[in-house]
């Protein structure tokens, strides 16, 4: 089919038209889901400014079916959003690009995202940026790695971040020759969205699933070896970490302290004073009662209890004194006694039980 009058013909842009949304596009991304979804806009846009936490807002807009551009207040928004790929939405991938002004979006690529992988039980000797950036460039494009300012990584396992293929099989680990001898290294990816068991992709092509049906499931719900254990655990990435690492949680909230950052001096001491008084009212004390009104409920609880005798561990409630000195002090009628002390002192013969009696 050859071209009419006019197709043709080619539109010199002129740069100064497209400058200012280059400007712009710096501060967006474009992304797309690994399973096409039909997605709730509002939804959408909530749930990613709250696992981004972004302090804007967020501008989101669809521009064609699976395709979404990302507008953000401010660049270090984008920039931290990107740092803690991958991401994903009800548990499917969510790939993100840079923005690209002079692509079509029907010719986008959306096929490579970077994602952190532990290589465990590795030597130690081989735990430093080189073997690493040799095992990583095995299986994509090394992007980072947490190793130390001398480039050693000792730890649980090492940490590389690559930019991997998601239309490729996930990869269990690797065999490599130290000085003749083989080894066997295993994989473990972090962030690690759901993924096929059949034929170990992230994501399918239009074809959908390469091996459906062609191969046998193993005990834990994988096929042939692959299964969830190639998913790190939250646990895992926290424990592996080396010291100093920069990471994308945000730090813990600082408590208020009285006298700082705009807190009155008053106003923490003056509510405790409240909840004690709330708390006196409701249980008055009894000025019968010696000034130490026992040990805490840890203490109170902790009874060598025996046929013969019971006796009250690392308790103060009932100093050493006579048995009729005791008894004396238990008469007053503005004595209380807790329901387990009370029963221990029946048990004592400190106090006579009036159970049965009229």
């Amino acid at each position: 089919m050859g071209f009419i009058r006019g197709e043709k013909c080619g539109l010199i842009i002129a740069d100064e038209t497209i400058q200012d949304l280059q400007t712009k596009g710096s501060r967006c991304l474009v992304g797309s889901l690994g399973v096409p979804k039909k997605l709730n806009k509002e939804a959408f846009k909530a749930v990613l400014v709250r696992i981004w936490r972004l302090g804007r807002n967020l501008f989101l807009k669809e521009i064609q079916e699976n395709l979404w551009l990302f507008e953000f207040s401010e660049e270090g928004d984008k920039v931290k959003v990107m740092d803690g790929r991958p991401w994903s939405y009800d548990r499917t991938i969510l790939i993100l690009n840079d923005f690209d002004g002079q692509t079509s979006p029907s010719k986008m690529d959306f096929s490579i995202s970077p994602i952190w992988i532990q290589i465990h039980d590795m030597p130690l000797g081989c735990m430093n940026r080189a073997v690493g950036f040799q095992i990583g460039s095995s299986l994509g494009s090394v992007e980072d790695m947490a190793v130390a300012k001398d480039d050693v990584g000792w730890g649980r396992y090492l940490r590389v971040r690559v930019a991997i293929n998601l239309h490729q099989p996930l990869e269990r680990g690797r065999s490599l020759i130290i000085l003749g001898k083989s080894k066997w290294v295993s994989f473990k990816y972090e962030k690690l969205s759901v993924f096929c068991f059949q034929c170990d992709r992230i994501i399918h092509g239009s074809k959908g699933c390469p091996e459906e049906n062609s191969r046998q499931p193993s005990h834990d719900g994988g096929l042939d070896g692959w299964g969830s254990w190639l998913r790190a655990d939250d646990q895992s990435r926290r424990q592996g970490l080396p010291k100093g690492q920069r990471t994308n949680r945000p730090p813990s909230p600082v408590r208020p302290v009285p006298g700082q950052s705009g807190v009155p001096s008053g106003s923490l001491p003056d509510k405790a004073k409240q909840m004690d008084a709330e708390v006196e009212e409701r249980n008055p004390v009894n000025p019968s009662l010696p000034e130490n009104n026992g040990p805490p409920k840890s203490k109170r609880q902790n009874l060598i209890i025996d046929k013969s005798e019971v006796a009250l561990e690392q308790s103060s409630l009932f100093p050493a004194q006579p048995k009729r000195e005791l008894q004396e002090q238990i008469s007053n009628p503005g004595f209380l006694t807790p329901s387990h002390d009370r029963g221990a002192l029946i048990s004592s013969g400190a106090l006579k039980s009036t159970k049965g009696k009229k």
